[in-house]
């Protein structure tokens, strides 16, 4: 249920939250918390989403993710409205965003994405 006193930004902000973890767990097995988080952070038309922990994977893993949303539609006091808040993410195959108190540390980088495998098929097929 919507409060009355929550803006469009903060209804937003709920909605890219939800969004971030629909888009981590659309990756394949064992994938590790950083490559998934890697997936959603930046800056977007309306938001900046980034990551502030990220360990794990897919299987058992966490990620904390702060993201800034801004509503440039006026407010019922006309003015632009903006929501921050910080989401952990807890992997056990699925997750669901829990909003959490903003640590008081800094992004972190990622490290490089995890190395991808191919199969090579000689001629013939061998």
């Amino acid at each position: 249920m919507t409060s009355l006193a929550e803006t469009p930004a903060q209804r937003s902000l709920d909605q890219h939250a939800r969004n971030a973890a629909v888009a981590m767990e659309k990756q394949g097995a064992y994938t590790t918390a950083a490559d998934m988080a890697r997936r959603v952070i930046g800056t977007g038309t309306d938001d900046v989403i980034a990551v502030l922990a990220a360990s794990g994977t897919d299987m058992d893993g966490q990620v904390v993710l702060h993201i800034h949303v801004d509503d440039p539609a006026p407010s019922e006091f006309g003015s632009p409205s903006h929501a921050d808040g910080c989401f952990r993410y807890t992997f056990r195959y699925t997750t669901a965003p829990v909003q959490i108190s903003c640590p008081r540390t800094a992004p972190i980088t990622l490290p490089p994405p995890a190395p991808t495998t191919t199969t090579t098929v000689g001629p013939g097929g061998q």
